[in-house]
């Protein structure tokens, strides 16, 4: 009469685990769990001139209606033990997600100064260049970036001028390329200030040492300025996001310390039919999860089976050989016969499953007594 008692225990124990498991691994709610993306990598630069060297000494990057003239971000990285080198520029390769452009003061939006920046301090003009380069991987190892730009050849830069100085700055704030100006970023979005948002200050190109004196001048308009640095900061700066943290320790707060002094007389190490003469402080009421008959004054015995292993913290003070684990994380997503888990459960979810499961198994007790 015992055994087939135990037996309907059991059987019924593991229905309830069933049913607990079968309710942990439905697919997780829309969005729930899901990979975060990682930042994006966006370089985008505000330019002004900060010393003039005569009236007219402004210095001018211009496509002059040349694709290969366009400004053009060249970025050289290693990834997976391999070098590649990607390239943003406006129309190569249909690409759309490079552009530039100069605002002047006081004006609006002007479409011929697309793929142009004209910068001068008087009557002031400032240029702006943005790329999207967040194709490259975040976890990847800038070597090298550059910034190819094309002197207009009749008046980008006078043959004279060798102190005017430009300032590089990050632009703290995106624009639109098709409405930007002078006073707003796009379209009823003003700069927080006129002429443009600016940020940290990146680098300084002077006239002399970083334009004439590398041969970079109207008679030979196609140079580059090195910006490795910069994007090097930039990437370091990404989030890699990733995976949402589905194996974070969810505490449900049934963890206690066990003084495992009990005598159990157990026949397995998973399914314990032991009489345990314990005295155990179960301050929850899942009581180790065992099927023992324990004569305590815990009623240890909760008609569960500690065959579905499903990793609750429980303060049974029953030591069986069925090794309840007593600290184990709730997040591991409910492991049954043989430690299986629920793949692809959400922390929420395994929360549910443990509220469940302890809540059926009181059930169960109450309906005995």
């Amino acid at each position: 009469m015992k055994y087939r008692r135990q037996i309907a225990r059991f059987g019924a124990g593991r229905g309830l685990v069933a049913a607990a498991l079968a309710i942990a691994s439905l697919p997780a709610a829309a969005g729930e769990g899901a990979a975060a993306a990682p930042d994006p990598l966006v370089f985008n630069i505000i330019v002004r001139q900060t010393f003039q060297s005569c009236g007219g000494c402004g210095i001018w990057f211009d496509w002059q209606e040349v694709q290969a003239n366009k400004a053009r971000l060249v970025v050289i990285y290693e990834f997976g033990g391999n070098q590649h080198t990607a390239e943003y520029q406006h129309g190569l390769h249909g690409m759309d997600n490079a552009h530039s452009i100069w605002i002047v003061s006081g004006g609006g939006h002007d479409e011929a100064a697309k793929h142009e920046m004209l910068i001068k301090q008087t009557p002031h003009r400032n240029g702006l260049f943005r790329a999207d380069a967040s194709d490259i991987p975040v976890d990847a190892t800038i070597i090298e970036a550059r910034l190819h730009l094309h002197l207009n050849s009749h008046e980008g830069l006078s043959n004279s001028d060798h102190s005017s100085t430009l300032m590089v700055h990050e632009c703290t704030r995106d624009w639109d390329w098709n409405s930007v100006s002078w006073s707003q970023a796009a379209a009823g979005q003003a700069w927080s200030t006129a002429g443009g948002d600016f940020g940290r200050e990146v680098r300084e190109i002077h006239a002399g040492r970083d334009m004439h004196d590398r041969g970079f001048n109207k008679g030979s308009p196609n140079g580059f300025f090195d910006f490795t640095p910069y994007v090097q900061l930039l990437q370091s700066e990404r989030d890699p996001g990733g995976d949402a943290d589905t194996d974070s320790d969810v505490d449900t707060d049934i963890d206690s310390d066990t003084d495992a002094d009990a005598d159990a007389d157990s026949d397995s190490d998973a399914d314990t039919d032991s009489d345990a003469d314990s005295d155990s402080d179960a301050d929850t009421d899942s009581d180790a999860d065992t099927d023992s008959d324990a004569d305590s004054d815990s009623d240890a015995d909760t008609d569960s089976d500690a065959d579905s292993d499903s990793d609750v913290d429980s303060d049974s003070d029953a030591d069986s050989d069925s090794d309840a684990d007593t600290d184990s994380d709730a997040d591991s997503g409910s492991s049954g016969d043989g430690g299986c888990t629920a793949a692809g459960t959400s922390p929420l979810r395994q929360e549910w499953f443990v509220a469940l499961l302890l809540l059926l198994l009181g059930i169960r007790r109450g309906r005995r007594r």
